[in-house]
This record gives C-alpha cells, structure tokens and sequence, in this order.
C-alpha cells in the first residue's frame, strides 16, 4: 500500500494515475487536523482536487482502529449523493481499494467550512437550509431503496466510528448510565434506513 503522507510518493501517485502533470501544473497542500484519513487539496492546473486515505490506526492519543474499507463506504456515499443532488456534493474522480484512496472534487482552496464558521460564531442559515434541503433529497430518494440498503449494510465501519468511540466510551466512563445509554445504542443499530 502506498503512504499518500510521503509527499513524493503521492506526486508519483498522482501522475500516474494522470490526476495532475507538469504541464497544466498542480499545487499540493496537506490538510491538518484529519483523525481518520490523511488527506491533500490538490490544484491539477485550475481544477481543486481532494485526495484522502482511510488511516487503519486513527490520529488520537488512544487506540482506536478502523476497517480501512470505510473509505469505499464513502466513495459510494459521494457518488450517491452526487448523482442525487449535484450542486452540493462533489463528483468522485476514482476510488483505489488497493491503497484505501479516494480522489474526488474539490470546492476551492478560498473557501471556508461550515463547520469553522459555526465554530467562529457565524451563523448563514441560507447554508442550514441548503444542507437540510440536500439530507431531506437524499434521504427521500434512499430511505426505500433496496440497492442502496445492500450497499451499506456492513454496519461493522459505522460501530467502531460512531458507536465504540462514543457510546461504549461514556458506558466506560459512566457505568451507572449502563441501562439507559445501552437501550439508545440499541434503538440506533436497529434502525437500518
């Protein structure tokens, strides 16, 4: 497998998968901060490009492992959400399941998330409405889907990133709230739409 946080390893990457060249140019940026994946903002001449790989060990002080396939999950995620509501989710370029790499669009480099602004105190509820509006689409269109159901029914990625990390974690920490943190988790694993 390769490591896409050896930058010159994932220049040769990316020219041999044909994603940047000398000619149109391309800049590479790591993006800081990521827990799960390692992930670059690529300029491929004036095209924004993201580049991520599934981390098996994730980037926190304890030990917390992950099925690496997680990042196939969000592949077919992406594409879904692309083919649904375009104008908010970006087109995915390819997927490597040999090196659990995703290469998808990219908004540009200037732009800020949502999330930092939330974080900072700004709130454009014009946002809140459009990423309600795209999970409302979304969901609509999936809910009842049988393909989309196979598709992701491995919950095996989704315990050990959103229930053993939080869930399990305040069991721990918390074993007089067993019984009532016990019977969310398991109205949430039941629930399969």
């Amino acid at each position: 497998m390769i490591d896409i946080e050896n930058k010159e390893v994932l220049i040769r990457y990316l020219f041999d998968k044909k994603v940047i060249n000398d000619k149109d140019g391309y800049s590479i940026n790591y993006c800081i901060g990521g827990v799960s994946c390692i992930a670059a903002f690529i300029m491929a001449g004036d095209a924004p490009i993201l580049i991520k790989q599934a981390r098996e060990k994730l980037n926190v002080a304890v030990e917390w492992l992950a099925d690496q396939e997680r990042i196939a999950i969000e592949s077919r995620a992406n594409e879904i959400y692309h083919e649904l509501v375009p104008e908010y989710a970006p087109k995915v370029i390819f997927y490597d399941p040999e090196n659990y790499v995703l290469v998808r669009e990219a908004a540009p480099y200037s732009w800020k998330m949502w999330k930092s602004n939330l974080l900072e105190g700004t709130l454009d509820f014009g946002v809140a409405r459009k990423t309600m509006e795209a999970l409302a689409t979304v969901h609509n269109k999936t809910a009842n889907n049988t393909k989309v159901a196979k598709d992701f029914s491995n919950y095996t990625v989704f315990e050990q990133l959103r229930i053993s990390p939080y869930i399990d974690y305040v069991i721990q920490q918390y074993p007089e709230l067993t019984t009532e943190i016990t019977a969310i988790k398991e109205k949430i694993l039941s629930r399969h739409i």
